[in-house]
């Protein structure tokens, strides 16, 4: 399973954290977790599901981690932030500008927002992905969407029904 969809693996978890290194060790992280316990008869479907899960979860929980390093990078770092700025090669500037808009974005307003737009979720679903309620869940999309609607101007084109994503993209993160 993990080299089959590892690309893809990757892939969303990038739109959560918008840096390739720290999409590939919350990947490799959330594949040692999944599959540290037994899950005997486990089909690849239900694999990637529990991985995909995995990373969400480590991805929201690591706020806490990034909050302790900004009370004491101040102590060991040199330069100033990079977060997100690797673009990886072959984007489009809508794609590095989405990209970029998304990383600008809270925590739980990316992760809403990704889990929307790019895994296709309705709201009760990611509200029992992220552990919210619906309620907080339409908040995060409404601002998270507004922000990237602020960010990108004219380049986002969310309608109210949800068929389209950020970038122009469809649902599933076609143009």
């Amino acid at each position: 399973m993990a080299g089959e969809r590892h690309r893809a693996l990757v892939g969303y978890a990038y739109l959560l954290t918008a840096d390739l290194a720290e999409a590939e060790d919350l990947v490799q992280e959330a594949i040692v977790r999944t599959f540290a316990r037994s899950l005997r008869g486990l089909d690849l479907q239900d694999a990637e599901s529990y991985v995909r899960r995995a990373v969400l979860r480590l991805y929201v929980d690591g706020h806490r981690r990034w909050g302790r390093w900004l009370g004491i990078r101040h102590l060991v770092a040199t330069g100033g932030d990079d977060r997100g700025s690797a673009a990886g090669p072959d984007l489009t500037d809508i794609q590095i500008d989405v990209r970029r808009a998304l990383a600008d974005l809270p925590r739980r307003e990316r992760a809403c927002v990704v889990l929307r737009y790019f895994d296709d979720l309705t709201v009760p679903q990611i509200a029992d992905r992220l552990g919210v309620s619906d309620g907080s869940v339409k908040r995060y999309l409404s601002q998270g969407v507004g922000r990237l609607r602020t960010a990108l101007g004219a380049a986002v084109s969310v309608g109210d029904d949800g068929e389209s994503a950020p970038g122009g993209m469809d649902t599933k993160g076609r143009r």
